[in-house]
């Protein structure tokens, strides 16, 4: 994709080319599963990730091929200080929640995980705690910063391929249209 070699190359010239006249898809994802989102974030270039948020409509908790969002592949990876403060800005800006992927873990649980292996610990460890405590602390202001471990009624019906149940969902919701 051009728009993700523009990105990695980190080409600021052509990246605004095809951000204002390329009209490329935020959705689409390169051989290895990942979107624009997540180059622009794994190369903590801020300014092209707001820019595809704002002017290709992005999600910024796009999950790539494996149910990973940024955060996740961020908290496998290296937590530098420039790491620690995208990501710290980027969830205060954009509102964001630590969300499940196919594992059913969150980023948080991926810190949780590696806290007492020392040789897991990429990076600078002080930077994995910190960014371990701050999702920590915005969990306990906010019980709704992070998805629930349990798959909705809604979902497993869904993927179960079960209209039935989907649609004896909305009637229990009072949703007789959908």
């Amino acid at each position: 994709m051009a728009l993700n070699q523009a990105i990695l190359r980190g080409n600021p010239f052509m990246i605004n080319a095809l951000l204002e006249h390329g009209d490329p898809s935020p959705f689409v994802r390169d051989s290895l599963g990942k979107s624009p989102i997540h180059i622009a974030a794994a190369k903590l270039n801020r300014e092209c990730f707001e820019k595809l948020i704002r002017l290709t409509g992005a999600d910024p908790m796009m999950p790539d091929a494996d149910g990973n969002t940024f955060l996740h592949i961020m908290a496998l990876g290296v937590i530098k200080d420039t790491e620690y403060d995208f990501i710290k800005q980027m969830v205060i800006r954009h509102g964001l929640r630590l969300t499940c992927n196919k594992e059913g873990k969150t980023p948080l649980d991926l810190l949780r995980n590696n806290e007492g292996a020392q040789i897991a610990l990429r990076g600078q460890p002080n930077f994995k705690r910190r960014i371990l405590q701050f999702f920590e602390t915005r969990l306990s202001e906010n019980p709704n910063f992070i998805d629930s471990k349990q798959k909705p009624v809604t979902h497993a019906a869904i993927e179960a391929g079960d209209i039935a149940a989907f649609k004896a969902c909305l009637d229990a919701a009072g949703k007789d249209k959908f």
